[in-house]
């Protein structure tokens, strides 16, 4: 992911937006350790994460606890 230039990251991020919004919790934890990696742009899908999060704790606990650590990165980033 670091090396797909600045101007293609925003294609990559729709994916992975896309990924979190995924039913498959599969799909959800990878897109969750690919968000880190498309900075800056990654910050922009911190609404979606949050509400993984907020839908999914209960259901995906490790998911959700990942989604946490990748929106600190984002963030911290």
């Amino acid at each position: 992911m670091y090396s797909i230039p600045l101007q293609q990251r925003a294609a990559a991020l729709d994916m992975v937006t896309q990924a979190l919004r995924d039913s498959n919790q599969h799909i959800c934890q990878r897109a969750i350790w690919l968000l880190p990696m498309i900075w800056p742009q990654g910050e922009a899908a911190l609404p979606t994460l949050w509400d993984l999060i907020r839908t999914r704790s209960a259901e995906w606990p490790a998911i959700a606890s990942d989604a946490l650590i990748a929106a600190a990165q984002v963030r911290s980033e």
